[in-house]
């Protein structure tokens, strides 16, 4: 049994076989999710990558739905990846920097190495591990007559929270 796979602008590329022997998925699979996994977690270029129409895993599973839960299990695993590797990609320029080319009348004369605090953070509260939330919300009954004060002077609002004795 076959399936014929087409190319992104339509033409057919002849019949491909259904399965490899050993597992019973198709030929595609394992690079499929690979590609997904290596390329960021984007499916239309992972199936570019190898080879298959975009629509062509959305087919099969259409055809085998008896393999959805595989399928969503693998494409879970493979976007964990990607995620992963995106999320290690921003620590490393936040942490390690990333060289950046310095240019003078239009050629390379240096190398400046940057670092980007804000993809740093932004990873970190991605993950949970930020200092604090970025926003809350406070009601300003609750608050004394003190808290206020210092809230008007400009002191930081979760300082002044944490510091208790407000109202009820």
């Amino acid at each position: 049994m076959g399936e014929s796979v087409h190319t992104k602008s339509g033409a057919k590329k002849g019949r491909v076989p259904m399965a490899q022997p050993s597992d019973g998925l198709p030929k595609w699979w394992k690079a499929y999710f690979a590609a997904i996994a290596s390329n960021g977690g984007f499916r239309y270029k992972a199936a570019e990558q190898v080879g298959i129409d975009k629509s062509t895993p959305a087919k099969y599973i259409e055809k085998n739905p008896h393999l959805k839960e595989q399928f969503d299990a693998a494409m879970t695993e493979a976007l964990d990846q990607a995620s992963e590797s995106l999320m290690n990609e921003a620590v490393r320029r936040g942490r390690d920097g990333y060289e950046e080319p310095v240019f003078y009348l239009g050629k390379e004369v240096a190398k400046v190495k940057k670092y980007s605090d804000t993809l740093l953070m932004f990873t970190l509260n991605a993950r949970g591990k930020g200092t604090r939330n970025t926003s809350f919300t406070l009601d300003l009954t609750k608050l004394t007559d003190e808290q206020l004060r210092r809230l008007a002077d400009g002191e930081d609002p979760v300082t002044v929270v944490a510091s208790g004795g407000g109202k009820g």
